[in-house]
């Protein structure tokens, strides 16, 4: 639910032009099980002094993501290796496309 702040599992993936939901993939970009996060939630990611750190916008979907898992889309496939698994904390500040569904105090 918006506000939930929780613990996930980050991984990174580089290929790809166009996301599941039609959009280019970019930075800010991030796939996960839609069956947790629908497609259009925000996610804040802490990272712990991580330049990682940041909004995120669930785009993407894919086979092997799922769980509580969220795999970020970098630019850079050599990057993405480096980045491997890391634990990440999460909060969901939007979940899917509903502005109803958002944190109390974000707008």
């Amino acid at each position: 639910s918006p506000g939930a702040r929780v613990a996930f599992t980050a991984t990174a993936y580089c290929r790809g032009m166009t996301t599941s939901s039609g959009i280019s993939a970019q930075s800010g970009v991030t796939a996960a099980d839609p069956t947790l996060l629908p497609v259009g939630s925000i996610v804040e990611l802490d990272f712990r002094d991580d330049k990682y750190d940041g909004i995120y916008t669930v785009l993407d979907t894919g086979p092997a993501v799922q769980g509580r898992e969220i795999d970020l889309y970098m630019w850079n496939c050599d990057e993405a290796l480096r980045f491997g698994r890391r634990p990440v904390r999460m909060t969901v500040v939007r979940l899917g496309w509903n502005p109803h569904a958002t944190t109390r105090g974000f707008m």
